[in-house]
Order: C-alpha cells, then structure tokens, then sequence
C-alpha cells in the first residue's frame, strides 16, 4: 500500500486503471487519530488565534445553563 501511496502521489498520470481504482475504493486517510482528532478538534472550536469561535461560545453557554438548572 506504501508504494501505491507513492505512486499515487508522483506520479499517477502513469498509474493503471485497476490499480487507481483501487486506490480509490480502499484508501481512506484515518482521521480517527487521537493527535488528529485533537487537531481538528481545536481548529473546529477555536477561530484565529485563542479566541473561541461563535460556535464555541454558543455551545458553551448552552452546557454551563445546562449544568446550572441540573444542579437547582
């Protein structure tokens, strides 16, 4: 799979059909990572910089009223 990778990479003008389509039906980037699932993550919920993004405030004030009427 390495040297498909490679090939498909360079080069894959020069690639047979069989070969590219089965580079395309099985290959499939694990995203599934934990040090990329943390990278997409923070770039998900943070905007430039440190600043939460709107997403992020709004989903936070979501969880922290949430919390708050659990505990009344």
């Amino acid at each position: 799979m390495g040297t498909l990778k490679l090939w498909h990479r360079y080069d894959s003008e020069t690639m047979p059909d069989i070969l590219r389509q089965y580079y395309d039906r099985y290959y499939k980037k694990n995203i599934y990572t934990p040090k990329r699932f943390v990278k997409a993550f923070k770039r998900y919920w943070v905007s430039d910089g440190e600043e939460v993004s709107e997403l992020g405030a709004v989903v936070g004030i979501f969880c922290a009223l949430l919390f708050l009427v659990t505990i009344v």
